[in-house]
């Protein structure tokens, strides 16, 4: 990989140092960018954690290690996504090994979706998630009622030609 950076840099000299300055804003920016991304999931992850812990010791119950990942995903995709709390469609590539395909492994399983749903619905009792988005301010152009057309008129029947 670095191989393929040091090529492009040397071809890149040939455009000119505005492609150069560029290319390095952009790369530190990403780089910027997904430090930021990971400090928050692990900020949130740690939260989804801390919250199941305190049940546990409310309830004087523990939880599978699958429920316990269901439940972080479930907190950490309300509060990163939003939305309805629904658990996907599959489990996350982990749980489809060929020890989950027994009948206690499909247990398990549906311990990562009980957990992921009663996660998400943590996080959104938490009302956090206002708080992770980025506020935009809509303009104020009207809105346009809907066209009111309830029968398409049909095409105008082809004129026979005039004959000179």
């Amino acid at each position: 990989m670095w191989r393929e950076i040091l090529i492009l840099v040397g071809l890149s000299s040939l455009a000119g140092c505005s492609l150069q300055r560029t290319a390095a804003h952009n790369l530190g920016f990403e780089h910027h960018l997904r430090h930021g991304d990971n400090s928050l999931e692990r900020e949130i992850r740690g939260d989804a954690h801390a919250a199941l812990r305190q049940l546990c010791g409310k309830h004087n119950k523990s939880f599978t290690e699958e429920y316990e990942l269901g439940f972080s995903d479930g907190y950490f995709d309300f509060l990163d996504r939003g939305g309805p709390v629904q658990p996907p469609t599959l489990p996350p590539t982990s749980l489809r090994r060929k020890k989950y395909l027994t009948i206690d492994g499909q247990a398990k399983v549906r311990d990562y979706f009980l957990g992921f749903q009663y996660g998400g619905q943590i996080a959104e009792s938490t009302g956090r998630r206002e708080f992770l988005t980025v506020p935009i301010v809509l303009s104020d152009s009207p809105i346009l009622p809907p066209l009111n057309i309830t029968v398409i008129p049909s095409p105008p029947e082809p004129q026979p030609e005039a004959k000179p």
